[in-house]
């Protein structure tokens, strides 16, 4: 995979994950959570409008589960277009670990809640990240030096 598809699929995939932040995040007023409550429905399979997103709890943790989403994104979008000492194995290391830390425990999470749909909403979003940053790896030069993600 070429240091350009690399980069951008990386982009790509942290652009998906800013606007599922902001998604969340707006869902926070009760007005603008429409999207969720069906994303929401569907991870909680069957749809039968069962989750409520009514629960000011409820709204508060979406809006900083949002925020964050938009700023892992955002970090992600940043380590992918650095250049300098963090670019090559070191942003795809990264960029690894910090996936398959999110994977396992939001995966663990949407398990033990029986939100079976989110688990597998994470099994394309790990793949858009670790796809290219697996390939890429591949055909890094033996040195290592590919001088960027």
């Amino acid at each position: 995979m070429t240091q350009e598809t690399t980069e951008k699929a990386l982009s790509f995939a942290s652009w998906a994950v800013i606007a599922t932040g902001a998604m969340l995040a707006v869902a926070s007023h009760s007005a603008l959570g429409a999207p969720t409550a069906l994303y929401t429905d569907i991870a909680f399979w069957p749809i039968d409008g069962a989750p409520s997103l009514n629960n000011p709890l409820v709204r508060l943790l979406l809006g900083v589960l949002g925020a964050v989403l938009i700023g892992w994104g955002a970090l992600i979008l940043q380590i992918v277009r650095a250049q300098g000492p963090i670019a090559g194995a070191g942003a795809r290391r990264m960029i690894a670990v910090s996936v398959g830390l999110w994977f396992t425990v939001d995966g663990a999470a949407s398990l033990l809640v029986g939100a079976y749909g989110n688990a597998a909403a994470n099994c394309i979003f790990a793949a858009l990240f670790l796809t290219p940053v697996w390939l890429a790896r591949r055909s890094a030069q033996p040195d290592g030096a590919t001088g960027g993600v």
